[in-house]
């Protein structure tokens, strides 16, 4: 539908709207991604996102390849993060330029997609997404599998992961 599914404004004041439709092609794009990428249904994808558009197209495309979406807290430093991820087992991390500084070094094979201008060995969201078709079949995910893996905040010891079903 070309009907808006998403209004926001940026720092600088400037709004964007997004249609359903361009949100589900959005998501399409970012599931065959993570599809060439090697992910498969069940695999943990860590999103280290503020509130921007992208975090919601890598929610949703992230669901329609049947994974796992593990959001951080954007307020986490190096040890956070790196816990989060190493704990969840995350292939993907997503993040976005202006807090790259702050991701650790990941645990070998695990890929990192940043939003905006990306280092070397980065992938950049916007380009990945281009080279994808907007077309995806969802992956068939049962209603007690896990959408999310969401970590507590580690208060009295170790963050534990706690998994929210799909329905």
């Amino acid at each position: 539908s070309a009907r808006p599914a998403l209004s926001c404004f940026g720092k600088d004041g400037a709004a964007t709207t997004v249609t359903y439709d361009e949100l589900s092609a959005q998501a399409s794009r970012f599931a065959n991604v993570l599809r060439s990428l090697g992910v498969a249904p069940g695999d943990r994808i860590a999103g280290f996102l503020p509130r921007i558009p992208e975090t919601l197209v890598t929610m949703l495309g992230t669901w329609k390849a049947g994974a796992i979406y593990v959001p951080i807290f954007t307020g986490f430093g190096p040890d956070g993060i790196a816990w989060r991820v190493q704990d969840s087992g995350a292939r993907v991390l997503c993040t976005e330029a202006a807090s790259r500084a702050r991701v650790p070094d990941m645990p070998p094979g695990t890929r990192i997609v940043t939003v905006g201008e990306a280092p070397a060995g980065d992938l950049e969201f916007a380009k990945a997404l281009s080279a994808q078709d907007s077309r995806c079949a969802p992956a068939p995910r049962r209603r007690d599998d896990p959408a999310v893996l969401l970590y507590t905040s580690g208060s009295t010891g170790p963050p534990k992961g706690v998994k929210i079903a799909t329905n």
